[in-house]
C-alpha cells in the first residue's frame, strides 16, 4: 500500500501551511512557481494543480508542510512565527526567509526548509 499523497491531498496542504506562513493570495502562488497578478486568480491556480502537480510543485508542497509543522513547534504563535519568516537570518546569510521561499528557485524553498528541520534537531 502506497503512503504517498494525492497531488489533490498535497496541493491542499502545501496551500494551506503556505496560507499559515502568512503568504498572501499571490505569493502562496509564487510559493508553487505560479505567476498571478490578482488574488481572485488563485482558486484556478489550485483547482489547476489539485488536479496535477509537477514533480517540483510536488517537492515546494512537502517543503512548505516541513516549514509550517516545524515553526509552529518552534514558536508557538502565529506572530512570533511571521517575525521569523520576515527578519534576515544569519543562518541564511543574512537573507529573509519570506524571500527565499518567493524567490522561484526551489533550491531557496529546500534552503529554508533545511534550515527549520536544523533547528528542530540540532
Amino acid at each position: 500500500m502506497s503512503t504517498a499523497l494525492s497531488d489533490r491531498a498535497l496541493a491542499f496542504l502545501g496551500f494551506g501551511a503556505a496560507e499559515y506562513l502568512g503568504l498572501s493570495p499571490t505569493q502562496q502562488a509564487r510559493a508553487f512557481d505560479v505567476r498571478i497578478t490578482r488574488n481572485d486568480e488563485l482558486a484556478a491556480v489550485k483547482g489547476r494543480l489539485m488536479k496535477n502537480l509537477t514533480d517540483d510543485q510536488r517537492a515546494r508542497a512537502n517543503h512548505l508542510r516541513v516549514m509550517s509543522a516545524g515553526l509552529k513547534v518552534l514558536y508557538c504563535t502565529k506572530e512570533n512565527m511571521a517575525k521569523w519568516m520576515n527578519a534576515p537570518n544569519k543562518l541564511l546569510a543574512d537573507k529573509v526567509p519570506k524571500d527565499l521561499i518567493l524567490s522561484g528557485h526551489l533550491s531557496d524553498v529546500e534552503r529554508v526548509a533545511s534550515l527549520v528541520q536544523r533547528l528542530l534537531n540540532p
